[in-house]
C-alpha cells in the first residue's frame, strides 16, 4: 500500500473502535453496550396501579362524606323536631299567660294568680330542660343559640312575674317596683325576639337540607308593642284596681287548746282543768290575708290572781303563707292548783292589718286541787 492508503486505513480503524457496540453484538452486557430492550411497558404498569389507587381513594372519600352527610342530616332532623316540640309547649303557655293572666288581671285573686303562674313556670322550666338534653349539630349552632336564649329569657321572666306584679300592687307609689316589673317584661320581650330569629334560621336549615319538619308555631308572651316601662305602668294600673289582687293582710288566732283538757265544769266563768303541775298550750295561727307573712311573733303571758306575772314566752314563725295555718306549742307551762289563772295569747300586728281584734285571745281557767 501507499503511504496515503495506510493512513486512511488507520483512521478507519480508529473510527470503528469509537462506534458504540450493542449488547446483541457482544453477546454479554458490556460497559460500552446500550440496553436494547424498551422500558415503557413497566412504566405503563406503574401508572395503571397509581391510577387505580387514586380512584379507590376518591371512592372512599365520597362514601365517607356521604355517610357523614347522612349522619349530620339525621342529627339535624332530630334537633329540629325536638326544638319544634319545645316551641309548641311555649306556644301553649304563652296563650295561657296572655289569656288567663294578662287579660284576666281585673278578675283574678292572689290564689288564682299563684296557681296559674306556678303551672306556667313549671311548664317553661320543663321545656328548657328538655331542650338542654338535645345536642345540636354544628349546622344548627346559630339556631340553637337563639332558641336557648329565648327559653332562658322566658323562664326568667315568668319566674319573677308574680312577685314583681304583686310588688307594684302592694306599693303602688314605688318607682322601684315599677322598674322591677319592667325588667321582667324585658326578659319576656328578649325571649320573643330571640325565638323569631330562631324560626328564621330553622326555616333556612329546612330549606337547605330539604328535611321534613312541621311548621314552627307563633310564640309571643307579650302581645302589645309597648316599651317595657309603659307596659309595666299599664299592668300596675290594672292590677291595683283588682279587688282580688289588692293587698289584704290579716293574721288571726284560730284555736287555743289546753292539755290536759277541761273537765266540763266551770267556776266563776272559768273552765276547770284536772289537777296538774304543768300545761301544754297549743295555738293555731292562720294567715287570713292574701300575702305571705314572715317572722310572725306569737306570745304567751300567764297571769295569776290579781294580775301577778307567772310566765312569759314567745315563738317566732319564719314564714306563714297566705291561706295557711300552723300550730305553735308552749310546753311544760308551770301552773298552781286551786287558783284561777289567765293565759293571754297574742300575735304581733303587721303593717296595714285589716283586723287586729283576732290577734289576741284571753283564756281563763282553774286548776283543780289534788283529790
Amino acid at each position: 500500500m501507499g503511504r496515503s492508503t495506510r493512513g486512511e486505513w488507520r483512521n478507519w480503524q480508529t473510527r470503528r473502535l469509537q462506534v458504540p457496540v450493542s449488547l446483541g453484538s457482544w453477546g454479554f452486557k458490556s460497559p460500552l453496550a446500550h440496553n436494547v430492550y424498551p422500558t415503557y411497558p413497566r412504566n405503563r404498569r406503574r401508572r395503571g396501579a397509581l391510577l387505580a389507587l387514586v380512584l379507590v381513594s376518591i371512592v372512599a372519600v365520597v362514601l365517607i362524606t356521604a355517610g357523614n352527610l347522612r349522619s349530620d342530616t339525621r342529627a339535624l332532623v332530630a334537633y329540629l323536631e325536638e326544638a319544634r316540640a319545645v316551641a309548641l309547649e311555649h306556644s301553649d303557655q304563652s296563650v295561657e299567660f296572655k289569656g288567663q293572666v294578662i287579660s284576666g288581671l281585673q278578675i283574678l285573686d292572689r290564689d288564682q294568680l299563684m296557681t296559674l303562674m306556678t303551672q306556667i313556670v313549671e311548664a317553661a322550666s320543663s321545656a328548657t330542660t328538655r331542650l338542654g338534653l338535645v345536642e345540636a349539630p354544628p349546622s344548627a349552632a346559630g339556631a340553637d343559640a337563639a332558641l336557648s336564649l329565648a327559653a332562658t329569657s322566658w323562664e326568667n321572666g315568668l319566674t319573677s312575674f308574680e312577685d314583681a306584679l304583686l310588688e307594684v300592687v302592694d306599693t303602688p307609689a314605688s318607682l322601684v317596683a315599677i322598674g322591677n316589673l319592667a325588667d321582667v317584661l324585658v326578659d319576656l320581650e328578649v325571649g320573643d325576639r330571640a325565638y323569631a330569629r330562631f324560626v328564621e334560621q330553622a326555616d333556612k336549615l329546612r330549606s337547605e337540607t330539604d328535611v321534613e319538619i312541621g311548621e314552627y308555631p307563633d310564640v309571643g308572651y307579650l302581645s302589645v308593642a309597648l316599651s317595657s316601662l309603659t307596659y309595666a305602668e299599664r299592668l300596675a294600673g290594672i292590677a291595683s284596681r283588682s279587688e282580688g289582687l289588692v293587698l289584704s293582710r290579716d293574721l288571726a288566732i284560730a284555736t287555743v287548746r289546753l292539755d290536759p283538757e277541761e273537765t266540763g265544769g266551770v267556776t266563776d266563768g272559768a273552765p276547770i282543768l284536772p289537777n296538774t303541775e304543768t300545761l301544754l298550750i297549743q295555738v293555731v295561727v292562720v294567715n287570713q290575708g292574701n300575702r305571705d307573712e314572715e317572722n310572725v311573733m306569737v306570745s304567751l303571758l300567764l297571769q295569776g290572781p290579781e294580775g301577778t306575772m307567772l310566765e312569759e314566752r314567745s315563738e317566732s314563725l319564719a314564714d306563714l303563707e297566705a291561706g295557711n295555718s300552723v300550730t305553735v306549742e308552749f310546753a311544760d307551762v308551770a301552773v298552781t292548783s286551786g287558783e284561777q289563772l289567765v293565759a293571754t295569747i297574742g300575735i304581733q300586728f303587721v303593717d296595714g292589718e285589716v283586723d287586729t281584734d283576732n290577734n289576741r285571745r284571753e283564756l281563763p281557767f282553774f286548776v283543780n286541787e289534788p283529790a
